[in-house]
């Protein structure tokens, strides 16, 4: 899975690109509450798959059907490199909210410095640094005490262990919040997106959002009707409610985890794909691929739960029986699980492959999905 490390790679050039800028808006918005600022950027730099940035931008390049290079230096060389050198010579970063900016008596090399940029740049980026950004804020909040109460995440003490709970749940209300206009002046100052597409978007992700948030909400019901199920099973065991109740279980996890994990991941694929101007078939075929995608992706978290090692997984394992959650283990066994979510993968590069989008690449991250060990 090489590609994924270096798409990986994509994302923390685009990060360190514009960190100077997305350090001065942050600071900007929390004054010298210099702790918070901390939080938060702990939050965002600890690592991580980045598998939903990487989707976003994967999936942009797949509906454009062509192979992008991430690197401005290199995208320039093959447009117009004599003015886009002359452009690039004159072109200073600052540290405020300004993506671009050059001197002012220069303003024709500036003009062609953005469009050979918006040319070269793909459209997801601004989307991917959004997208990662939400999710980071989720895994703060997941983590807390009042939540799944964990303390190690991606092998490091969780948010609330380092900088308190208080500290922590102000971080992750800022990265739910902050990345929409991350996107929004990324999209428009760099991209130069218009901004019906831009409005488009936001909406979308305003909406993935909400939905994970209530996909959390309705797994701590889930816990607490798990809990519920056990205390009934042994009086009930002989005429199938329980069985039942299972199954009716089930099918409202699988809606929590549509929202809870799917939201997000999909509003990676889906937008990228908006933000390239996918046709309607193309929307389709990915809405389905996604939502394979997301559930094969719980799928295996649930089976690694059981047989990873907290090293592997860089958080505590087997967390799911402490917490009274019934999983897709529970329902299948783990061999079972594992041909599921193997099913649902096979089904979602089947999709892809009916498609007229460039998706080779798109095919490997659902392998990676599958057989990923962590």
């Amino acid at each position: 899975m090489s590609f994924l490390s270096s798409y990986s790679k994509v994302f923390e050039t685009v990060l360190l690109n514009i960190g100077t800028n997305l350090k001065s808006y942050i600071a900007f918005n929390v004054n010298e509450e210099k702790k918070l600022f901390s939080a938060i950027s702990y939050a965002y730099a600890n690592g991580g798959k980045r598998l939903r940035p990487v989707l976003a931008l994967l999936t942009a390049e797949a509906v454009m059907q062509r192979s992008q290079n991430a690197e401005i230096e290199d995208c320039e060389q093959s447009h117009n490199g004599t003015v886009a050198e002359r452009a690039s010579s004159r072109l200073r970063r600052t540290n405020d909210r300004s993506v671009l900016r050059v001197h002012e008596d220069h303003e024709d090399d500036e003009n062609a410095e953005i469009r050979v940029r918006q040319q070269c740049q793909n459209p997801a980026m601004g989307l991917a640094l959004a997208i990662e950004l939400i999710h980071c804020g989720s895994l703060v909040h997941d983590d807390l005490p009042c939540m799944d109460n964990d303390d190690l995440r991606r092998g490091k003490p969780t948010n609330h262990i380092v900088y308190g709970e208080d500290i922590a749940l102000l971080a992750g209300d800022f990265l739910l919040v902050n990345p929409i206009s991350v996107f929004i002046e990324y999209s428009k100052d760099v991209l130069g997106l218009n901004d019906s597409l831009i409005l488009k978007v936001v909406g979308n992700l305003t909406l993935a959002v909400q939905q994970m948030i209530v996909g959390q909400a309705m797994d701590l019901e889930l816990a607490r009707l798990n809990l519920q199920l056990k205390t009934e099973g042994d009086e009930n065991a002989e005429n199938g409610v329980v069985q039942r109740s299972r199954l009716e279980y089930f099918e409202k996890s699988r809606l929590m985890q549509e929202f809870k994990t799917g939201a997000l991941l999909s509003a990676s694929i889906i937008n990228g794909a908006i933000l390239a101007r996918a046709d309607t078939s193309q929307l389709k075929a990915l809405e389905k691929y996604a939502a394979n995608l997301g559930l094969a992706f719980q799928i295996v978290d649930d089976v690694l739960d059981h047989t990873a090692t907290p090293e592997q997984m860089g958080k505590q394992t087997q967390k799911d029986a402490e917490q009274n959650k019934l999983t897709y283990v529970d329902l299948y066994g783990i061999e079972g699980a594992r041909a599921k979510a193997s099913e649902l993968i096979t089904e979602a590069k089947e999709i892809l492959s009916a498609t007229q989008i460039y998706s080779d690449k798109l095919k490997l991250v659902a392998d990676y999905v599958l057989h990923r060990n962590n």
